[in-house]
This record gives structure tokens, sequence and C-alpha cells, in this order.
């Protein structure tokens, strides 16, 4: 496997969607998250979207049978 020696990493307030977008383009498990000076400031991971993924309801806000 060849490794590259530029990072990918997705600035403070990307959307979410271009974080998504981003982290299968590099087939990559997480990105460093920069400032706008480019210093790391933190990292999003994919287990994090995960936990953002928003569930389907039935009707009343019930969770659905899926």
């Amino acid at each position: 496997m060849k490794m590259s020696t530029e990072v990918a990493t997705a600035a403070h307030g990307t959307p979410l969607r271009e974080v998504v977008r981003s982290l299968g383009e590099h087939h990559v498990d997480g990105l460093p998250v920069t400032d706008a000076q480019d210093r790391v400031i933190g990292v999003v991971l994919t287990s994090d979207l995960a936990a953002t993924r928003p569930r389907a309801v039935g009707p009343g806000g019930t969770p659905g049978p899926w």
C-alpha cells in the first residue's frame, strides 16, 4: 500500500454531507478537523457520524418497525 504525504482534512464548519463524501473518497475512517490557520483542532470519525444519523420514526414520533 502506498502512503500519501498529503493528508485529507475537514475545515471547521464543513457541512456533514461534504465530510461523509471526503471520508469515502479518501477511503479513511477519520479526518483531522482544522481551524482557519490550518491547525488541527479535532478529529471526526465515521463512528461519530453513525451517532448523528437520523432514525426513522412512525406515526406520532414512535420508532418504526425497521
